[in-house]
């Protein structure tokens, strides 16, 4: 039986990177695709599939939260300088 390609998403203590997620989720997805796998194998991938999409979720969560600051920023720095 062919081996399932093993992954290390991120060095420890770096939190992961969307780019690094997204490219093994595309692996995981073409691993699933395999008709020589294993039962065990298969759910072995699903499990961090599903983890790795939570990650990707809270990656983006905080991206968009990180952005709406710097709008409201830029946005009292605009309605201040209009002000003058």
């Amino acid at each position: 039986m062919p081996e399932i390609e093993e992954y290390t998403l991120t060095p420890p203590g770096e939190p992961p990177r969307l780019g690094t997620v997204l490219k093994r989720l595309e692996v995981i997805r073409r691993e699933m695709d395999r008709d020589d796998l294993e039962l065990e194998d298969h759910m072995r991938l699903y499990r961090e599939g599903c983890e790795l999409v939570m990650a990707a979720r809270g990656i983006l969560q905080h991206a968009a939260a990180e952005i709406e600051v710097l709008m409201g920023e830029t946005g009292s720095h605009r309605d201040t300088e209009a002000q003058r």
